[in-house]
C-alpha cells in the first residue's frame, strides 16, 4: 500500500474542500436560475428545465431560450405595450366631441363681429369656428358661429404699441361650458328622461332618426352635468 506524505494529504483536503464551495455555488446558481424562469413564465416552465442538473453549469448564463419560451416572452411584451398604450390613451385629453357624427345634420352660420373694430386700422387675420347642437321638435341642426379674428395693421402696431392687436368677438354663453350641446338640446334631454322617463338608449335612437350618432356615455355626461346646474 502506497504511503500518502503529509503534503499530499493537506492538498486532497483542500481540494475536497474546494469541492464542496463549488458545489455549493453551483446548486445556489441552479436555484437562481429556476427561479427566475418560475417569474418569468410560470409553473408550466418548469417542464423545459433539464433533467440533469449538471449540464446547467456549462451554459448557465449563455443558455438559449427554448422556442416556446421565446413566444411567452414576445407575448408578454406585447401585452405589456397594449397595457401602455391603453394607460396612455385612457390618461390623455380625450375629446368628447369626436363621439358625435354631424355629417349629415344642416348647418346654420351666426358670424359675430366684433362691435367696436375699426375696419381701417384692423385687417381680418382668420376666424374661430364654434358649433353648438340646436333642437327644434323633431328636428336637430348644427348651429355653427363664425367669429372673425382682425390684427392690427403692421404700421399702426409701431405707431401706436399700446392699442389692442387683436380683435374678435366674444362667444355668447352657453348652458355649459365647453360643452356642443345647445341649451334646447340639454332641454330635450331632460324633459325625454324625466317627463317621458325614456331611457338614454331610447333618446339616442331618437336622434340618430333625426340624423346625428351620440355614444351613451356623451349624453350621460350631458344630462348629469345639466342635473348639476339645475
Amino acid at each position: 500500500m502506497k504511503t500518502v506524505s503529509e503534503s499530499e494529504y493537506n492538498e486532497l483536503l483542500q481540494l475536497r474542500k474546494d469541492k464542496e464551495k463549488w458545489d455549493q455555488e453551483k446548486n445556489s446558481l441552479i436555484s437562481q436560475l429556476e427561479w427566475f424562469r418560475k417569474q418569468l413564465f410560470g409553473k408550466k416552465s418548469e417542464k423545459h428545465l433539464p433533467l440533469d442538473s449538471s449540464s446547467l453549469m456549462p451554459s448557465l448564463f449563455g443558455e438559449e431560450l427554448s422556442s416556446q419560451e421565446k413566444a411567452q416572452i414576445q407575448e408578454q411584451a406585447k401585452q405589456l405595450e397594449h397595457k401602455l398604450t391603453k394607460v396612455i390613451t385612457i390618461a390623455g385629453s380625450r375629446k368628447k366631441i369626436d363621439k358625435i357624427d354631424i355629417s349629415k345634420l344642416e348647418i346654420k352660420e351666426i358670424v359675430l363681429e366684433p362691435s367696436d373694430i375699426d375696419r381701417d386700422k384692423y385687417v381680418r387675420l382668420g376666424e374661430e369656428i364654434s358649433d353648438k347642437l340646436v333642437y327644434i321638435p323633431s328636428k336637430v341642426y348644427v348651429q355653427r358661429t363664425i367669429r372673425p379674428k382682425y390684427v392690427l395693421k403692421s404700421q399702426l402696431q409701431i405707431e401706436n404699441p399700446l392699442e389692442q392687436t387683436f380683435k374678435i368677438a366674444s362667444l355668447p354663453n352657453s348652458a355649459l361650458k365647453k360643452c356642443m350641446a345647445d341649451s334646447s338640446l340639454l332641454t330635450e334631454i331632460i324633459i325625454q328622461k324625466y317627463l317621458y322617463h325614456l331611457p338614454f338608449h331610447r333618446i339616442i335612437q331618437k336622434f340618430r332618426d333625426s340624423g346625428f350618432i351620440i355614444s351613451n356615455s356623451t349624453i350621460g355626461d350631458w344630462f348629469a352635468a345639466t342635473c348639476v346646474k339645475i
